[in-house]
């Protein structure tokens, strides 16, 4: 679908406009860039899936014609696909997250009555994945990084090259188009496989999600792909034989993905067979009282960081981590909450950084950019944000009674002044 709207023109007409509407200065276009990045994903809140292969390949062309790296690109996608799907109130994540705290839902007597209402009561603790989202946007505004993505920004600038004036008669709603069909899609298609399930549209999305998530994506890949060779070729953009080799194009382009992704399953095979999730799950059996949060979101972190399933890791970990928490849950039960969003940003976490993750290698190959770059270029920025996220999080709460706003905020101020005091601006640097 993007190689087809690339092939047209569309998106070289979105980056003049970008361009342009920056008054003709490259920092100004490159900010524009990254925070449509980083804003595009927080709106494809339902899926990682979607919110990785739609953002990326979106936004690639943009990048590469306004001189944002494909590192940086791909990090902005990753850190808002899993940590957005696994707070917002509505994805396939968090049915499946429900469901595992419904199975615990005894032990959460007197703070909630149902798996959802456990989730909702936990949102506020969910510090990774909500200073990270936070953290990205510190990044995609300010343009300063540090660590191996300065220099894949500063390489990516010094190739730059003001965009031009597109010849032919290319709009960028040609690009865009597209993408909306994708996004209109998997809406709907959610909601129709989800029909017959009572609760109400939200219940419907979810339970469509969980039933057909996959088969939804690809549908909306199919109708996506139809409707970017459809404005091609209607408005005269592309032959039908252009519009068909460009899709062709594409296709040929996602094969080594293919490769690494059946690759990075069987590493994750392997690991469960040999048993090391349940290794790593049975150190917790002597951690007790206020250190539980703190170390469920380190094992929950290492656990999916080698076996790259943060799913899996929930599924291991919740059962036994919520019963030996509610043998102490702390004062109004925080503890337990804690411990219960430290497992999922943990798991988030790990999966995040994991090579061998799913969401990792699509925001890599979706975005254009080799695997091992996007690994190493991100991994400075999670482990960032898991360090302050577990000192004024899971330290601060359970240790310190913290409520969990002032260390949030207290979280953002030390990100902030770490990109402020780390970073560095390749505009400034030039200077």
């Amino acid at each position: 679908m993007v190689h087809v709207a690339m092939a047209g023109g569309g998106f070289r007409d979105l980056a003049w406009r970008i361009a342009r509407n920056a008054g003709g200065q490259p920092d100004r276009a490159r900010r524009r860039t990254r925070m449509a990045t980083w804003l595009l994903g927080l709106c494809i809140f339902f899926d990682d899936y979607a919110n990785s292969l739609v953002v990326g390949s979106s936004i690639r062309p943009l990048a590469d014609r306004t001189g944002v790296s494909r590192a940086k690109l791909a990090y902005l996608v990753d850190a808002t696909s899993a940590a957005v799907a696994g707070v917002a109130i509505v994805s396939t994540w968090v049915g499946f997250e429900v469901g595992l705290l419904d199975d615990q839902i005894t032990r959460f007597a007197g703070l909630a009555d149902t798996g959802y209402g456990v989730f909702l009561a936990a949102l506020p603790l969910r510090f990774y994945c909500l200073l990270t989202v936070i953290f990205a946007g510190f990044i995609a505004w300010t343009g300063r990084d540090f660590g191996p993505m300065w220099r894949e920004e500063n390489q990516a600038q010094a190739a730059y090259d003001q965009p031009v004036a597109p010849e032919g008669r290319a709009h960028w709603l040609d690009a865009m188009g597209p993408v909306l069909a994708v996004l209109l899609s998997v809406l709907g298609l959610n909601l129709w496989f989800g029909r017959a399930h009572d609760g109400g549209l939200l219940a419907q999305f979810i339970a469509g999600a969980e039933a057909a998530g996959l088969k939804v994506l690809a549908a909306a890949g199919v109708f996506g792909s139809i409707a970017a060779v459809a404005l091609s070729v209607g408005r005269r953009l592309l032959s039908v034989k252009a519009a068909l080799h460009a899709w062709i194009a594409g296709v040929i382009a996602m094969t080594p993905v293919l490769a690494i992704l059946i690759c990075a399953m069987s590493m994750r095979v392997v690991c469960d067979q040999a048993g090391t999730p349940s290794y790593l799950a049975a150190l917790l059996s002597g951690v007790g009282g206020a250190w539980v949060p703190l170390m469920s979101f380190f094992i929950a972190a290492l656990v999916a960081f080698m076996t790259g399933s943060s799913w899996a890791t929930m599924g291991i970990l919740l059962p036994i981590v919520v019963p030996l928490a509610a043998t102490a849950p702390g004062p109004d039960g925080i503890w337990l909450l804690a411990a219960t969003a430290a497992v999922l940003d943990g798991a988030i976490f790990g999966d995040h950084c994991s090579p061998i993750s799913d969401t990792t290698v699509m925001s890599s190959a979706a975005s254009g950019c080799a695997h091992d770059v996007h690994v190493w270029t991100q991994l400075p920025y999670a482990a960032t944000v898991m360090v302050v996220a577990a000192l004024f999080g899971y330290v601060g709460t359970a240790w310190f009674g913290l409520s969990a706003p002032i260390a949030l905020l207290l979280g953002a101020l030390t990100l902030g002044a770490t990109v402020r005091l780390l970073g560095r601006n390749q505009a400034t640097q030039r200077g």
